[in-house]
Order: C-alpha cells, then structure tokens, then sequence
C-alpha cells in the first residue's frame, strides 16, 4: 500500500457532521443513517449495531471451513501468505443473508498488489491480522489497526474492541480480529496518517462498553458526488 501526502481539506466539519442523527432502523437491533452534501461534495451511510441483540450472528470469508478446504485438515501454523479465490461483497451478503456485509481485512492479488491484474482476476492475498474461531489465518502488520471481537464473560454477548495496532500482544483474547488500515481516532483524538485516495472507504468504531459497533461507507468512485478522502 502506497501512501503519499494530500492538503487537508478546507470544509467545516458542520458541512458533513450534522448536529444531530435520524437513525432509521433495519430491523431488530440494528439501524443506519445516510448524509449527503452537494455543496462539499460528501455522501456517506452508517450503520449502528447493538451486539447484545438476540440472534446475531459474525460471519466472514475466509472462514474455517475455507482454510479446511484450503489444507484439507488444519495445520498447526497457516503458511504465509494466505492465497485464496476472492468474493465480492455482495455475493457475501446474498450467501449467508447478510443484513450488513462489508470489506473488512484489506487484501491484493496474488503478490498483495492490488493492480491491474488483481483486478482482473480473483486470486487474492489478505494483508495484515485475519482471524476466524481463533485461528489466524494471515498475521499481524504492526502499523495497521484492527477490529476484535470477543464474548462477555457474564452474559456470552459479542463485544467489539478498536485494536490500534495490530501485534500478539493487543490481539490475545480475541477469538474473532479483522484487519485495517490506519487509526483515525484515537479516545476523540485524530491521528495523523498520510494517505491519497478518492476511493470509497469504510471505518468501524466502537462504544465505551463494546456493545455498539459503528460501520461508516464514505462514498467516493464519483468525486462530483462525493470524495471519498473527507
């Protein structure tokens, strides 16, 4: 992943943070709000899941029965790196009835390069910490952040955590971790990290408790409706 520095924007946070948030609700347990603003231009989408609902479920790919299938019974240690064929979000969701599917742990292709011919193909390669039923899959980069799942010890409920970089240490106790990029905020306070892109990009951030996950979709491929880098 390169990275190379960009102007801070000059927008007012009050053109894309409004002072107040209309959640409409999904269905039980999980709700969303959707912002838009011509003027900057911005448009994006949050969902806010409350993790003590009944019934919910965390489902990812690659999951255990992929790296099953991958070695035909499970190695102690998963050589590295871990190649596989690719799904695109929305078959994700449509396979295991998703009713929020998102990208999670960044990935290439075959060489961990998203070009021109990891687009064209499906052969994927995952970057940075990847774990599923408490088998890491791909390994730790330690400059990379990550988001941990895990159940509270009193009532067995999934409960989310912001790991702000990802090493054996910050990851134990975490059966279920899926990897980012960099840390925007960290306790109200923003990080500074330099990045380029107008792509769509996606964050998650947690409550004090880890009972309310947040999943935020900034638009971007369309810069005359929104940028993606805001």
């Amino acid at each position: 992943s390169n990275h190379t520095p960009i102007a801070e924007p000059a927008v007012e946070l009050s053109a894309y943070v409004p002072e107040s948030f209309s959640w409409r609700p999904v269905e039980a347990g999980i709700e969303r709000f959707d912002f838009s603003n011509k003027t900057v231009p911005v448009k994006y989408h949050v969902v806010k899941i409350d993790l003590d609902t009944p019934g919910l479920e965390l489902v990812c790919f690659p999951d255990k029965s992929a790296v099953q299938k991958k070695y035909k019974q499970l190695p102690e240690k998963i050589p590295q790196p871990f190649i596989f064929t690719g799904m695109r979000t929305a078959s994700f969701a449509k396979k295991y009835k998703c009713s929020v599917a998102v990208n999670a742990t960044p990935f290439g292709g075959k060489t961990g390069k998203w070009n021109f011919a990891a687009k064209l193909g499906h052969t994927r390669m995952i970057v940075g910490i990847h774990r599923v039923d408490g088998i890491t899959v791909s390994f730790p980069r330690e400059q990379y952040s990550a988001l941990a799942f895990s159940a509270d010890k009193l009532t067995g409920r999934l409960r989310a955590s912001v790991v702000f970089n990802q090493n054996e240490q910050s990851l134990t106790g975490f059966p279920h971790v899926f990897g980012g990029f960099f840390t925007v905020l960290k306790t109200g306070v923003k990080t500074e990290f330099k990045v380029d892109s107008a792509n769509s990009r996606s964050g998650a951030g947690v409550s004090d408790n880890g009972r309310f996950l947040y999943i935020l979709v900034v638009e971007g491929e369309v810069s005359r409706q929104s940028k993606g880098q805001y």
